[in-house]
């Protein structure tokens, strides 16, 4: 991906809540190596955040100017997560829901985020959908502030040409 492609626009509402604390907090991002982490990541580096990026895999990491060094963690791993958030002041987590209840468990961080999917709306229940449900339900039960991003579609920024006369017929 080229870095024209990584650029997003997030939305204003949540721009306006991060953006202050951003600049003074240090902001741990899970699934940072991933498509929609990067993105985030990229956006609050952008902007002068502190980014710590959390991933699983170092070799996917993609160095950002303005961030640290990637944590690495599985969070399957209760001791590697705990290691990798447990000081974080703030968490966007870019991971799948499922893990909300670990990532919980590791972080007493107040400013908390989360990707959901709308697949937690289906009539049609999958494994991907319960996760969503599960995650949705331990952060409820935690009591903990926090934001669950239910998005109805992911898309990268890819430049998409009109298409040539030859194209259309």
């Amino acid at each position: 991906a080229t870095e024209k492609e990584d650029r997003v626009r997030p939305s204003p509402m949540i721009a306006r809540s991060w953006h202050k604390r951003a600049m003074s907090q240090r902001i741990h991002v899970i699934g940072a190596s991933g498509r929609s982490g990067r993105a985030v990541s990229r956006a609050l580096a952008a902007r002068g955040a502190a980014v710590v990026p959390v991933v699983r895999d170092p070799a996917r990491w993609q160095p950002i100017a303005g961030a640290e060094a990637p944590r690495v963690a599985d969070l399957t791993d209760a001791r590697a997560l705990a290691a990798a958030i447990g000081e974080a002041e703030a968490v966007i987590s870019c991971a799948h829901a499922r893990h909300i209840g670990a990532i919980l468990d590791a972080t007493a961080a107040p400013r908390l985020a989360f990707l959901g999917s709308t697949r937690r709306f289906t009539r049609w229940p999958d494994s991907h959908g319960d996760g969503v449900i599960a995650g949705e339900a331990a952060l409820r039960a935690s009591g903990r502030p926090g934001v669950l991003l239910h998005p109805t579609m992911i898309l990268s920024l890819i430049h998409i040409s009109e298409p040539t006369r030859q194209e259309a017929i």
